[in-house]
């Protein structure tokens, strides 16, 4: 019986011995780690000075383990990773630019260095608005005015929007008129011939507008109040203005305020910034999403004048319109300037240089104040004696 025992006992020893054997040789061995580093590049003429924070994203297919990293000021991120096949994903936002790349299926087998061009996209910037246009002008001890026309930009929406590359624009067709070359092009192509096309600067982070704040946008940003204009106000204080250092000599040297920054000008078709008295050529606030050589190309309107001459302007598709305003003269209209998407009514000055302003009404929600927008400016807006004055601080 002790023999028999000792055989039992030897049998299950090796047995055992066998076993964790097994078990050994079956542990998977550390998989093996290698050094990848990445280099984001950005397409050229983007703006964008630094990347530094935005995320990249390791997925592991084998083990879906997934490992955050970020990239630096210049794009490069560096991480050590198990030899496996991933896809890495760039995803972020830098002001009003949208940044992605996605690299899909990569075998990472040895150290290596991988370059992922980023995809840039603008960021529509929903919930800028017009709040204040005047562009109506005064009459200063006989002196017709209008150097100190003006408009105010304001985000209505409760996010931080980013203005840099916002334009401007006022239509080609003035409403007292029919129809002409302009409202047919908006029927049949739903765009909007412009007489005009002004930016505002920025790389996309420049211009930041705060919910419910807004950027003031100056004809001429100085203080056009003295003894001689005492019904001008004072725009000095302006966020930004519009300079002609060329327009025709009729109306004199433009002022530059060097304290103010410059929207960017991309084309007049008079040479000299001015809206008219009456508002017959309703102001457009529209963006850009590509880069302007681009829109530019698409967007030509070519048209022949009453005096034959070919003129060559551009055009903004409905698409792309932020907000509108059809001002115009009361009692002195015909046919609109933009679709009813845009403005459904209008609301008009009662005559030339009668410092009439034109003001969005309010309304307050949760303890902010709203600008009240249905796209209706009879509903949405109201004509005010007297425009606003904006001192430099």
């Amino acid at each position: 019986m002790k023999r028999n025992f000792l055989i039992l006992s030897s049998f299950l020893l090796g047995v055992l011995l066998s076993m964790l054997t097994s078990c050994s040789s079956d542990t998977p061995d550390t998989p093996e780690q290698h050094a990848v580093t990445i280099r984001a590049t950005l397409p050229e003429g983007s703006g964008i000075e630094s990347l530094e924070g935005i995320a990249i994203e390791f997925l592991d297919l084998r083990t879906q383990h997934k490992e955050e990293k970020q990239l630096d000021k210049s794009g490069i991120c560096q991480v050590k990773l198990d030899a496996s096949v991933y896809t890495i994903t760039i995803r972020g936002e830098i002001g009003n630019n949208s940044i992605v790349a996605i690299l899909e299926n990569y075998s990472i087998s040895e150290n290596a260095t991988l370059e992922m061009p980023l995809i840039i996209t603008k960021i529509k910037p929903t919930g800028l608005l017009f709040k204040e246009v005047f562009f109506n002008g005064e009459t200063n001890n006989g002196q017709m005015m209008h150097p100190d026309q003006y408009f105010i930009i304001y985000n209505n929406s409760d996010n931080v929007v980013y203005a840099d590359g916002v334009a401007f624009g006022l239509t080609a067709h003035a409403n007292p008129l029919g129809e002409d070359a302009f409202t047919q092009e908006l029927n049949q192509n739903n765009r909007i011939v412009l007489s005009m096309i002004y930016t505002i600067p920025g790389n996309g982070t420049q211009y930041p507008v705060q919910p419910g704040g807004q950027l003031v946008i100056a004809g001429t940003a100085i203080n056009h109040y003295d003894a001689d204009h005492p019904n001008s106000v004072d725009l000095s204080g302006a966020d930004l203005e519009i300079f002609e250092p060329d327009q025709p000599e009729a109306y004199g040297q433009d002022v530059d305020n060097p304290n103010v920054p410059n929207l960017v000008k991309i084309f007049n078709r008079f040479g000299v910034f001015m809206m008219h008295p009456r508002g017959f050529m309703p102001p457009v606030l529209f963006e850009i999403d590509e880069p302007i050589e681009t829109f530019l190309a698409k967007n030509q309107f070519e048209y022949t004048n009453n005096e034959g001459q070919t003129v060559m302007l551009y055009a903004v598709p409905v698409e792309n319109v932020l907000d509108g305003i059809e001002t115009g003269n009361t009692g002195n209209f015909k046919v609109k300037s933009l679709p009813v998407t845009v403005d459904r009514s209008m609301i008009g000055v009662p005559g030339c240089h009668r410092q009439v302003l034109i003001a969005r009404k309010t309304e307050e929600r949760n303890g902010r104040i709203y600008m009240i927008d249905t796209n209706d400016s009879e509903n949405d807006c109201e004509a005010i004696q007297g425009q606003n004055s904006f001192p430099a601080k």
